[in-house]
């Protein structure tokens, strides 16, 4: 149960990283 959450958090981190990477670029193709 433990690594379930474990690994719900980690998938949430690593979500949130890749819309921040994504709205880096984008803000970078606006400018």
């Amino acid at each position: 149960m433990r690594w379930i959450v474990g690994y719900a958090y980690y998938d949430r981190t690593r979500a949130f990283k890749r819309s921040f990477l994504f709205a880096v670029i984008e803000s970078l193709f606006v400018l």
